[in-house]
């Protein structure tokens, strides 16, 4: 879990009886879903990974009767739906078609959750919209982007965006000393968003 005070913070927008959509793009674990159902009795969560996950969550939705869990299989499914908060958990940075992806979900009315995000400045204004980098800790060698702020959060902005929460992201313990010799700036951020 990337953003640990996640179910505090659905409880601060919605109460326990409201009827909401939640999409859920990165999770890996049916608990959470299990935690939300504890929380919220008229919760309809949504849920995407890739496939081989998907897999597995439609087999525990079949084996469990799960039928407030819906699996969406592609990204030009989120444009069908409408969801009243979107929660990217450490998964942004990993999606090769993140433009097509950020574009469905800042046309919805929601709340969207970006946690565990790297992000960087530069003095330089005119540099690219994101590095892409590998992680070392990975044997099979994860390739992801780190984003532009001023880019990530223009995105948001041009699409009626408030940015309503921005901190460090306290789950990971990431060390980015490496990269500061060549941005100005660099952090693994928790950002949330709301449209006006």
């Amino acid at each position: 879990m990337t953003f640990p005070n996640l179910t505090q913070e659905l409880h601060k927008k919605f109460n326990a009886d409201s009827k909401f959509r939640f999409l859920d793009i990165g999770g890996e674990y049916i608990d959470f879903y299990l935690e939300l159902n504890k929380n919220f009795k008229n919760i309809e969560y949504y849920f995407h990974n890739i496939e081989n996950i998907n897999n597995i969550f439609n087999q525990l939705k079949k084996n469990y009767n799960f039928n407030n869990l819906f699996i969406i299989d592609r990204l030009e499914e989120i444009s069908n739906n409408h969801f009243d908060f979107i929660n990217l958990g450490s998964s942004l940075q990993y999606i090769e078609d993140y433009e097509i992806l950020l574009d469905k979900i800042t046309n919805l009315k929601s709340y969207v959750l970006i946690s565990a995000i790297p992000v960087y400045k530069l003095k330089n204004k005119n540099q690219n919209k994101f590095i892409i980098v590998k992680q070392a800790k990975h044997s099979v060698g994860n390739y992801l982007y780190f984003f532009n702020k001023d880019y990530l959060f223009s995105i948001f902005k041009n699409k009626n965006f408030d940015i309503i929460l921005e901190q460090d992201n306290v789950a990971d313990n990431v060390n980015l000393k490496n990269f500061e010799k060549i941005v100005d700036e660099i952090s693994y951020l928790d950002l949330i968003f709301h449209k006006k």
